[in-house]
């Protein structure tokens, strides 16, 4: 699934250019080796993904299976808490999905670190970190 996830951003890259912006964004988790393993702090990804209004966040990899109550993920932006799921919602209650739709332009423009953590009651929790550069276009009054 990451060579998938690679390949996928790669060829975003090249194809359209290093100004190309993103519309959907993947925050790739880093798990503990075991377990019992002391939790990692990953470096942000030293390519930032440049984002204009509205995007969609997503985090890899995550579990496939659908357990109520066992697990958590939180988005935060410069350290500030944005969203919070359990992966469940209400209209699909047999799907698990931690997608986040980021309205950028609540936020000024400029480089930004966008932190994603990952809590299961039943095993090991993660985290992923990127930083984002926001670039919305800004309004004139003429």
């Amino acid at each position: 699934m990451r060579k998938i996830i690679l390949l996928v951003l790669l060829f975003f890259t090249v194809f359209f250019g290093k100004d190309a912006f993103a519309s959907d964004l993947s925050i790739e988790l880093v798990w503990p080796r075991k377990s019992t393993a002391p939790a990692l702090t990953p470096k942000p990804v030293k390519d930032p993904a440049k984002l204009s209004g509205q995007v969609t966040l997503d985090i890899s990899p995550y579990p496939q299976t659908v357990a109520a109550d066992r697990y958590q993920v939180e988005y935060f932006i410069d350290d500030q808490p944005v969203y919070s799921t359990t992966g469940i919602s209400p209209e699909q209650p047999d799907a698990l999905s931690f997608k986040y739709d980021l309205d950028t332009r609540a936020f000024e423009n400029g480089r930004h670190k966008l932190i994603v953590n990952f809590w299961d009651a039943q095993g090991p929790s993660a985290i992923g970190i990127r930083e984002i550069d926001i670039d919305n276009p800004r309004e004139t009054n003429e």
